[in-house]
């Protein structure tokens, strides 16, 4: 059988059979009233039956009337995945039917479904039946019910006796039931003789007089039609027929059959047999052997401990002749149930949590208070509860499995044996501040650390910190004083050395006033947290120590009046504002005043803006006082070429772009030997370009001053020259837009 059960798989199918249908078309007007149509509908056999029933099918259908006989047979095939559809003419509304299915595949496995709708009504209007079928596993073994002995006593001058027994047998799978009895000398069905003829349900059983004899019978169960076994057979009980003379004067009783019963349950009179003793005139006492079950209307047998296990002594007792009696004892199991084996998980904190491993067993239909062999102590520790894992690991949820096992031979186990997981979960801790966000700390306040888990709570938590400009006093957290660049911190809640968890906190740069940066430290470090295409606005005046380097697409304004000054001379050595390579950066409403501190001792002087390969946009920019000149042997661009040091005193731009848009250069010192007040160069083909409106150039003193030079040939591409030495050029730029090319070698 266990066989069978792995090769089919053990499922049901639901098949909807539907609509009871009445004058849905001109045939069901043409019915009688009293008479309905019944449409049986299967579905698909892929989809409404288990993965083991596809392919095609031999469908029986028919149905069971109440006075027992059948009607309406059907046969049809049906292919898998097409739907089927049985019908029922000439049903009376208001009778009741069983619908029968049988479904057997037409493949070497002849595989078989068998189901009922059960009893339905025939009633008017629409009925859903839903048939439940069942995979069937061979020939269905009979259920025999007892057979009654029968012994009869005389006092003299015993008589033949003539017994009726009868095997009342059953199956529910509709195969053929036949019946063989056996007659033997001897209360056993080991040598029992077949009766020659005796092959009905009943059997008349003839004693001689002062003869006995022991009768059953034997019952197969034959059915061609399922995919198993075709035939079953099962034994009855052994019945005594006997006739002698003599009084019943004591009884013997010992369990024979079976190996053992259960606690709290019924006794199984055939395990048991009763040794009869009848009293005889002038001979011999005669016994007769008789199995308990068949003279269960004479005989009560009663536990003497109904809690009791192992040899249980027992009793049994004459229903009439009740001083006939006879103690015996029967052997009596407790049996294990998995289902009421108890064994519980848990949720622990992460390495702080304990839990040790239990079950428990609780039956609700036995005393656990088990006696064993009538002993006057309850057995109370007869199971073994066995993990693996044997301890539980605090740092990881984990699956514990439990086996339990018998520490007593009364007590036995399901043949599968009993085995359960469950699980411990563990619960990692979370660190926390009372603060509104870890990553906004208020430089210089104080803060409340909590260690803290859903599972539990643990003394003894220490707190660690990896930057030493934040402070710790027990679980107290000092922040630092903010500045002008962030500080952060990595807390660490530990205990007993273990880390339980971390927490990332930080105080944030100063913050700039609301309405906009007013120092440098502000600007410095609001260019190095802007993020590409953010606006920065400066609502001060500012001077500038150090060279401003914009490495990022952004925009710098400035509301009304505000300057970027150039410190004094010697503290910046490079440009007021540096533009980095492939950046865009928009200026506008702004005054960059070099204040002429851009005069070295070694003859070297800056622009205010360089831009190296990138974009650069001015609009409503004042640029002012800066000086254009170089003496010294130094050069350098991008490529440490030979080209003139930053040689602009406003704008030194390199195979750059630059839009001048509405801006005033005022009071530039730049010879013309040496750039110009705007330089544009190129070493690369098409990268250059300027576009001038709407500016002008006042007051540019020099010798030979350039308001702008292109290339760095300045004999070829100076646009805009004073040829007079030493005189003042004012020159208004209406509309430039110039590409410039590299100079030709």
């Amino acid at each position: 059988m266990n066989n069978k059960k792995n090769f089919f798989s053990t499922a049901f199918c639901i098949f909807i059979a539907v609509l009871f249908i009445l004058g849905c078309n001109n045939h069901l007007l043409n019915l009688q009233q009293e008479e309905a149509h019944l449409i049986v509908k299967i579905a698909n056999s892929t989809g409404a039956r288990n993965a083991s029933t596809t392919g095609d099918w031999q469908i029986s259908a028919w149905i069971e009337n109440q006075d027992g006989s059948e009607s309406h047979h059907q046969n049809l095939n049906s292919a898998s995945g097409e739907e089927t559809s049985l019908t029922f003419d000439g049903l009376v509304i208001g009778s009741q039917i069983n619908i029968h299915l049988e479904l057997t595949k037409n493949d070497d496995t002849q595989t078989k479904l068998t189901g009922t709708s059960g009893w339905k009504t025939i009633e008017d209007g629409v009925n859903v039946i839903i048939i439940v079928l069942t995979e069937d596993h061979g020939a269905q073994v009979p259920v025999i019910k007892e057979i009654n002995s029968t012994i009869e006593t005389y006092t003299s001058n015993p008589k033949p006796v003539t017994a009726t027994l009868k095997a009342d047998a059953s199956v529910a799978d509709r195969g053929t039931l036949t019946y063989q009895w056996y007659s033997s000398d001897s209360p056993t069905t080991d040598s029992g003789t077949a009766i020659e003829g005796a092959t009905n349900a009943t059997y008349d059983a003839h004693v001689d007089a002062g003869q006995i004899k022991y009768f059953y019978c034997v019952v197969t169960n034959t059915n061609s039609t399922v995919n198993g076994n075709k035939t079953a057979s099962a034994t009855s009980n052994i019945a005594t027929v006997a006739s002698i003379v003599g009084q019943l004067d004591s009884i013997t009783a010992q369990y024979i059959g079976g190996t053992y019963e259960l606690v709290n349950s019924e006794i199984n009179y055939s395990n048991i047999e009763i040794v009869q003793v009848y009293a005889i005139p002038d001979a011999e006492p005669q016994e007769i052997s008789v199995v308990a079950s068949s003279v269960k209307d004479q005989y009560t047998i009663e536990l003497q401990d109904n809690n009791g296990i192992g040899n249980v002594p027992a009793t049994v007792t004459h229903i009439t002749e009740t001083q006939i009696k006879a103690d015996f004892t029967i052997p009596v199991k407790y049996e294990l149930k998995e289902e009421y084996v108890s064994a519980t998980g848990a949720t622990i904190a992460q390495y702080t949590g304990n839990h040790t491993l239990s079950a428990s067993y609780n039956d609700p239909s036995v005393s656990l208070e088990l006696y064993q062999n009538n002993n006057s102590s309850p057995l109370t520790d007869y199971v073994n509860y066995t993990w693996n894992p044997s301890s539980v690991d605090n740092t990881q949820t984990k699956s514990y499995t439990l086996t339990v096992s018998s520490k007593n031979d009364w007590c036995i186990l399901p043949s599968e044996g009993i085995t359960k997981e469950v699980t411990v979960s563990v619960t990692p801790w979370t660190l926390e501040i009372n603060a509104d966000s870890p990553e906004n700390l208020a430089g210089g306040q104080g803060y409340t650390l909590t260690a803290t888990n859903t599972a539990g709570t643990v003394t003894g938590i220490t707190y660690e910190r990896n930057n030493t400009s934040f402070s710790i006093s027990g679980s107290t957290l000092t922040a630092p004083a903010a500045t002008t660049s962030a500080q952060s911190a990595t807390i660490t809640a530990k205990y007993n050395g273990q880390t339980l968890a971390t927490l990332e906190v930080s105080v944030p740069a100063e913050v700039a006033p609301s309405d906009g940066i007013s120092t440098q430290e502000q600007l410095v470090q609001a260019i190095a947290d802007a993020s590409a295409g953010d606006t920065i606005t400066i609502s001060n005046s500012i001077t500038i120590t150090e060279t401003l380097v914009i490495d990022k697409n952004i925009n710098i304004e400035g509301t009304e009046n505000v300057s970027l000054l150039r410190a004094n001379t010697g503290t910046i050595t490079g440009p007021m504002i540096e533009v980095k390579m492939g950046c865009e950066v928009d200026i506008s409403n702004i005054t960059l005043d070099g204040q002429w501190n851009n005069s070295f001792t070694d003859g070297k002087n800056n622009p205010l803006i360089y831009v190296n390969s990138g974009i650069l946009r001015l609009t409503f920019v004042d640029l002012k006082n800066n000086y254009m000149k170089y003496s010294g042997t130094a050069y350098k661009d991008k490529n440490e070429q030979s080209t003139k040091l930053y040689s602009a005193a406003a704008i030194y731009a390199l195979d750059s772009s630059v839009q001048i848009m509405d801006c005033n250069f005022i009071d530039f010192f730049a010879n013309s030997s040496e750039g110009g007040v705007i330089n544009i160069e190129a070493t690369v083909s098409d990268l250059a370009y300027i576009d001038i409106s709407g500016s002008t150039v006042e007051t540019c003193t020099g010798t030979n001053a350039n308001a702008l030079q292109l290339g760095s040939d300045d004999t070829v591409f100076n646009l805009i020259t004073n040829s007079i030495n030493g005189k003042s050029l004012t020159v208004d730029f209406r509309s430039i837009k110039v590409n410039i090319t590299p100079d030709s070698p």
